[in-house]
């Protein structure tokens, strides 16, 4: 499971990449795969429930996303990244946030409590400098996770 990033090109290249390594079978991004007319909510928690891993897309601006009231997006209780998060995180599905491009991981007490667990799991990183390397090492952890199962 791939939540969305808000830097589209990124979120793209990275899922590009991961479909040709795992086949488009067994990648899933939430804004690409779901079928007109289908409801988004149980489409969401159908495809949660599959999924082994989830990769959360973290950029430099993350935290401070807001909506269009000014207010920010993470601490609406409707925001689909919040709630995918929260979802795994109950699910027990093992969660690798991906740095990218210099973005920092967010510390326990910038995040909602819903999903400051989300704080406690080693991140990867990806940069457009060392690309090939850095998929390379989120690759490396997806599979040791998926040697776990």
């Amino acid at each position: 499971m791939l939540p969305t990033a808000r830097r589209p090109r990124v979120a793209r290249s990275i899922y590009d990449r991961l479909e040709r390594k795992y086949g488009s079978q067994n990648v899933f991004r939430d804004v690409d795969s779901v079928p007109a007319g289908v409801r988004f909510p149980d489409w969401i928690q159908q495809k949660l429930s599959l999924s082994k891993i989830m990769i959360v897309l973290i950029g430099s601006e993350w935290l401070e996303i807001l909506d269009e009231h000014k207010r920010r997006r993470l601490d609406l209780t409707d925001d689909w990244v919040r709630q995918e998060i929260h979802m795994a995180l109950l699910s027990g599905i093992p969660i690798i946030p991906v740095l990218l491009q210099g973005a920092r991981m967010p510390s326990k007490n910038e995040l909602p409590s819903s999903i400051d667990k989300l704080a406690d799991f080693q991140f990867a990183e990806v940069t457009d400098r060392r690309w090939d390397y850095d998929m390379g090492e989120l690759i490396k952890g997806i599979d040791y996770l998926m040697s776990l199962h």
